[in-house]
């Protein structure tokens, strides 16, 4: 396939990447937002955006059950031309959990219902489009203990019935599981139906041998995303999203994360991965070495990635 865009600058000493669009822009016919996880504070987004030298189009934000929304950075993102992609988790900020069945059983007037309510009110008043996803990754460790996937379902169902009935409209609410979770059959199992559910997404992760005691394949994108397509194909009116994705290096190929950002750029240009209109880069930089700017030749290749028409760049 010809490529879209040519990287004709190396990587300067200070990092500085000088880009050239190739083609004419009018070869996109669509658009994928492409946005970030990038922290939790403003500095940490504004040193993102300068390290790959593009403005994210959505800013992952996490918040547990009862924290204040918005925070400093969810204004920030709101105020300067950044969406905000919301994620609630049913943990209070004590660390006591707030059970799935407890969530679909709650009626006014209780804590529980109240903080649904908050919740609408909140989001209602920040006065802008936000992705919303509750208790993302429902079947992962993470959320062990919470309940049942009937009553993860039911939990969802109840949350968005609360937010739609105090008359949020600025909302699309984004159904997120792993894409190992959709690969195992897990993930389908907490769905909580298209008429809850705006866009479906999966957090798809290349480990590798990052993790200590755990020696997977080198997946590639495509690999990771396909995990999730055949439920995706039973849903068709539903966008798709990758809310999270990373790539760890490759300690025997210096080139191989590099190539594996520039075939992910194509992936979303084909049937059937051109579906999906929004991606997130989570950016990290521990043992795994999501960052993309991890090696100088990996940065290179995404902001190739970044600069592609195709992706707004």
């Amino acid at each position: 396939m010809i490529r879209r865009v040519k990287l004709f600058a190396a990587v300067a000493a200070v990092g500085l990447i000088v880009l050239s669009l190739a083609g004419s822009p009018t070869e996109a016919t669509t658009i994928v937002k492409f946005g970030a996880r990038a922290g939790r504070t403003v500095s940490a987004y504004q040193a993102y955006e300068t390290r790959v030298h593009h403005q994210v189009a959505d800013a992952r934000l996490y918040y547990r059950w009862n924290q204040p929304f918005p925070d400093a950075t969810a204004a920030w993102a709101r105020d300067n031309g950044r969406q905000v992609f919301l994620s609630v988790f049913p943990r209070r900020t004590d660390g006591t959990p707030v059970l799935w069945k407890d969530i679909a059983a709650s009626q006014p007037g209780s804590a529980i219902y109240a903080q649904m309510l908050t919740w609408a009110t909140e989001i209602k008043d920040f006065n802008a489009p936000v992705l919303f996803s509750f208790n993302h990754e429902p079947e992962a460790k993470a959320s062990s203990g919470l309940g049942t996937p009937a009553e993860y379902q039911s939990a969802w169902q109840k949350f968005i019935t609360v937010l739609r009935a105090q008359g949020v409209v600025n909302a699309e609410y984004v159904f997120i599981g792993t894409s190992y979770g959709y690969g195992r059959g897990r993930t389908q199992l907490y769905y909580p139906g298209d008429s809850y559910v705006d866009a479906i997404g999966a957090d798809a992760y290349n480990w590798y041998t990052c993790r200590p005691g755990i020696a997977n394949p080198w997946f590639s994108m495509k690999n990771l995303v396909d995990r999730m397509m055949s439920f995706a194909n039973n849903h068709p009116t539903k966008s798709l999203m990758l809310p999270e994705f990373g790539t760890t290096e490759d300690p025997g190929d210096s080139n191989r994360k590099a190539q594996w950002y520039l075939d992910a750029e194509e992936l979303f240009k084909t049937p059937p991965y051109d579906r999906f209109v929004l991606i997130n880069e989570y950016d990290t930089q521990d043992a795994c070495a999501f960052r993309p700017d991890s090696s100088a030749t990996s940065l290179t290749a995404f902001a190739t990635w970044l600069n592609d028409p195709y992706y707004a760049g």
